[in-house]
């Protein structure tokens, strides 16, 4: 009996490599899951940085020095949990309050950062070429199956994308649409204060979209 429940979590293992990701905007946490090794990497809000890998045995991690991580594989995603009895042991992989445990999401094909970069490469090309509604769409598709897994600045660059498409093939009502989400901000109204790690990139997209607004009314 205890054989056959040691296969049946062997059989939760991705068979090929395997990318998943936390679906947080404010927080970037990777997972990759390679013929039974894995490597987690992340970066916390303020931009503390944990990194850590090894071999995972029978749906456990240990490193030999007091960290042990246990994963649970479903098909659409896989959580990891460190016990507060060895917490302390694992934190010697992060900096200060960063973590690498949580429920991670298999990440959508598209996207991958391969898959983005090909996006973002189409975007481009029918942008410049002054194929405005082809942007728009790519936009589109990219934040309908993207969206949840993007870093915010990513998100507020892609939605600024989308709307200046919009705006250039002379749909102002669907550039307003498209950065609707960003309007509290674009207001003034919003309570979010940007980490130090995103403040630049933050100002410089609210900036545009602030321009992008005005340019759509």
């Amino acid at each position: 009996m205890k054989t056959t429940s040691v296969a049946l979590l062997l059989l939760a293992l991705p068979a090929a490599a395997q990318e998943y990701q936390v679906a947080d905007q404010y927080v970037m946490q990777n997972l990759s899951v390679n013929n039974g090794y894995f490597r987690a990497n992340s970066v916390s809000f303020r931009g503390n940085l944990c990194d850590v890998e090894g071999k995972i045995v029978n749906n456990v991690f240990r490193d030999g020095e007091g960290c042990v991580v246990r994963f649970q594989f479903d098909t659409k995603s896989v959580k990891m949990s460190i016990d507060d009895s060895v917490r302390k042991a694992c934190q010697s992989y992060c900096g200060m309050n960063a973590y690498f445990d949580g429920h991670y999401l298999k990440l959508p094909a598209a996207c991958t950062e391969k898959a983005q970069q090909q996006t973002e490469k189409r975007f481009q090309t029918a942008y410049r070429g002054r194929q405005f509604g082809r942007a728009a769409q790519i936009r589109r598709q990219q934040l309908a199956q993207c969206e949840p897994f993007m870093y915010y600045t990513a998100l507020m660059r892609v939605r600024n994308d989308f709307a200046v498409a919009h705006k250039n093939n002379g749909n102002k009502a669907a550039c307003r649409q498209a950065l609707q989400p960003l309007l509290a901000e674009i207001n003034g109204s919003s309570d979010f204060v940007p980490a130090y790690i995103m403040k630049d990139a933050y100002d410089m997209e609210l900036k545009h979209a602030r321009f992008n607004w005005a340019a759509c009314r």
